[in-house]
């Protein structure tokens, strides 16, 4: 065999390592403190359109609520920096949808670009 036929062994490409954040663990003693919060956080303003008859506004205070759930278990000033990025991620969207509705008449346009 000569030196020639002989190839040189190339590393193997690194994969990612998803083997731990995938495995499914024990649930924690607290699982559905995450839940009630949701049902807490939606009941208030959901009861309150449904006594005003108001059921056409339930899609948008129900995200509207689950926007205050961002970061639910992280210490109060990561959740406020999270919860401020939620914000202006929100509003940035919202004002692109509000130019491109400015700027178009084309329905493919709006329905593709609302929020």
């Amino acid at each position: 065999m000569s030196d020639a036929s002989v190839r040189p062994r190339h590393p193997r490409p690194h994969s990612l390592p998803l083997v731990a954040p995938l495995r499914l663990g024990r649930p924690s003693d607290t699982w559905f403190k995450p839940a009630l919060s949701v049902v807490a956080a939606s009941a208030v303003p959901q009861l309150t359109l449904l006594v005003l008859g108001r059921l056409d506004l339930v899609i948008y205070t129900m995200a509207g609520s689950l926007c205050a759930l961002y970061g639910h278990g992280l210490p109060y000033a990561r959740r406020a920096g999270t919860l401020a990025g939620v914000v202006l991620a929100m509003t940035a969207g919202l004002g692109a949808a509000l130019v491109t509705a400015s700027l178009t008449h084309s329905t493919a346009v709006l329905v593709s670009c609302s929020p």
